[in-house]
């Protein structure tokens, strides 16, 4: 799709690939960001058709009721993971071009066996740590989105719990609500970012040799989005305790 584009534009004085290339970057980054509230919501109805547990349908209403919170509070982390998935289809395709060069070496007689150049692979190993920190920035802003929320709904809580509500089943339900639209947009947001790598990268020439998908690395991005996505409510529960006391219900 590349190709054809920056042929039919050659020779023009404005670099119409490299816009092109931007807006659909952009606008992929959007669909899965805004896509998110479209997850919570169907997220939600799942959980209220299916669940039986009161914190899952607790949190069924709540995302049903509010679904483009989640677009809001996961916008960062799911820009990041974007990134990630990108970086791992270039770095597969840095990888793949390492090994024919090295192959190349050796049938030419050039002294095979040693390793080849990692330059553009040190290259991405700063990416994938600037994308690691880029989550744990986004994983800082989710906490403190939870606890404003816990905190601007603690006389709801507070009624919760004097109605006999047990705290364990508001964590719960709080979990779910933050888990559920989660684990989908991670990985629709790796599979948008491998995607558009991958088209970045990929090889057009007939019969030339693909880079296999790096499905480790995917997965070990995918589940440590989702383990900080965790720890950050297991903090946020912890905000729980203090703000559904019963003096909370008190008129101010």
């Amino acid at each position: 799709m590349v190709e054809p584009i920056q042929w039919a534009f050659q020779g023009t004085a404005v670099e119409w690939l490299a816009l092109v290339v931007m807006l659909g970057i952009f606008g992929a980054v959007m669909g899965v960001i805004f896509g998110a509230g479209w997850i919570s919501h169907l997220a939600g109805r799942t959980l209220h058709r299916h669940a039986r547990r009161p914190a899952a349908l607790l949190a069924a209403r709540r995302l049903t009721d509010d679904p483009w919170a989640s677009s809001r509070t996961f916008a960062a982390l799911l820009a990041a993971l974007i990134i990630a998935g990108g970086a791992a289809a270039f770095r597969a395709s840095f990888q793949l071009r390492a090994e024919l060069e090295q192959e190349q070496n050796r049938l030419a007689g050039f002294g095979g066996d040693g390793s080849p150049d990692s330059f553009y692979l040190n290259t991405m190993d700063l990416v994938d740590l600037a994308v690691a920190v880029a989550v744990a920035i986004a994983a800082t802003g989710l906490l403190v989105t939870l606890v404003e929320g816990i905190v601007s709904r603690r006389r709801t809580y507070a009624a919760l719990v004097a109605t006999g509500v047990p705290r364990a089943t508001i964590g719960t339900s709080i979990a779910w609500q933050v888990l559920a639209p989660v684990v989908p947009a991670v990985l629709v947001a790796l599979g948008v970012g491998y995607a558009i790598g991958r088209l970045l990268t990929g090889d057009l020439s007939p019969g030339a040799r693909r880079s296999d998908v790096p499905l480790e690395q995917l997965a070990l991005q995918g589940a440590g989005a989702t383990a900080a996505v965790l720890a950050v409510v297991g903090l946020g529960v912890l905000f729980l305790r203090s703000n559904t006391a019963l003096e909370e219900l008190r008129a101010t």
